[in-house]
């Protein structure tokens, strides 16, 4: 019996992070939470309000790299910035952080009470605070996220999900402060839909070219999702647009697809390769000049064949007087103008 009470009691941090995970994740039913808030003698419950933090730590400066030590160990990074947040907060705040790298962009989430003798308002400046000190003494930058307070803990996972939404507006705020979502969401640039006239254009410069009309319309996609204002995943789906327009064209015309896009032709193989908006471009503008010159080859080797068989069919029917261009264009099922083409 002793033995079980001794791997339960070490078993229990492990226990305690999946349930905080769960609580984030999902709705978890007010008495379970209840319950185990008091298992795990996790000391939130009874405050105002709750608001749920998402963190992002960034990756270190090269020129920093040998200046902090501990950067060559990678999983200590995490612990680091807990003990230091947990520093500032602890006096003011009642909280609990844990780990949740590998789940999203955030990799350590925090749970914070609001009480009668604190604010919102001056935790979102702590938090502040507590990012450029970060940045001071660990050379990394530390972007928090911010969620919508909630009235019930059972209602964590909603302040969470908008927390993890803030820091989806970190390409436009920047990295190494606080994003509080109420401050972004009403402000964002409208959306950002891969469709309509930026379709047209590269598909139109793709198939019938010059090359620099492809320039041009692969520095105008580039433009528009510099210039938009909006979440991480508008810019996501407005790429994952122009990556099936590509695909889609290859297909139309029965491309070689290993050879346009270099043997990634799965799209899961390809979402590597765009996750960085601001590298795009060196995704698509290669392929799209793949593909137009592909189709040129194509026009080449139809136009070719077509000449050898109009060659074949004249030289069969050259004695026949009713042979004409109606005639030998009917057989080659071509228009007329193709002759003139060629």
């Amino acid at each position: 019996m002793n033995l079980l009470r001794e791997n339960y009691r070490k078993s229990l941090p492990i226990l305690r992070d999946q349930f905080l995970k769960e609580l984030i994740s999902r709705q978890v039913d007010p008495a379970v939470v209840k319950d185990r808030m008091q298992e795990y003698e996790i000391h939130l419950d009874g405050a105002k309000k709750w608001i749920a933090l998402a963190v992002d730590i960034g990756k270190e400066k090269e020129q920093d790299l040998e200046a902090i030590p501990l950067h060559g160990e990678k999983a200590l990074l995490p612990i680091s910035v807990m003990q230091i947040m947990d520093e500032y907060l602890t006096p003011s705040y009642r909280h609990i952080l844990f780990n949740i790298s590998g789940a999203g962009e955030a990799g350590l989430a925090g749970i914070v009470a609001i009480d009668e003798t604190n604010t919102q308002t001056d935790l979102i400046n702590m938090l502040g605070d507590i990012c450029k000190e970060i940045k001071k003494i660990l050379k990394v930058p530390v972007t928090v996220g911010i969620g919508h307070s909630t009235l019930a803990l059972d209602k964590m996972y909603e302040s969470f999900q908008s927390a993890a939404d803030a820091l989806g507006y970190k390409s436009i705020v920047g990295e190494g402060n606080t994003i509080y979502i109420s401050d972004v969401e009403p402000v964002t640039g409208g959306k950002l839909l891969f469709e309509g006239q930026d379709e047209s254009e590269i598909i139109s410069a793709v198939k019938f070219g010059p090359e620099s009309k492809i320039h041009e319309a692969v520095s105008k996609i580039m433009g528009r999702m510099s210039e938009a204002k909006v979440h991480a995943r508008q810019y996501q789906a407005y790429m994952f647009g122009a990556m099936n327009c590509m695909i889609q064209l290859a297909q139309q015309y029965d491309l070689d697809m290993n050879r346009i896009f270099e043997d990634a032709t799965d799209p899961v193989n390809i979402l590597p390769q765009i996750s960085q908006k601001e590298n795009f471009d060196q995704w698509l503008l290669p392929v799209a000049l793949r593909i137009s010159r592909a189709l040129n080859e194509e026009r080449d080797n139809s136009a070719r064949r077509a000449m050898e068989r109009a060659k074949q069919y004249i030289s069969d029917n050259y004695q026949d007087p009713d042979l004409s261009v109606e005639q030998l264009c009917r057989y080659l099922h071509e228009p007329c103008v193709f002759f003139h083409r060629i």
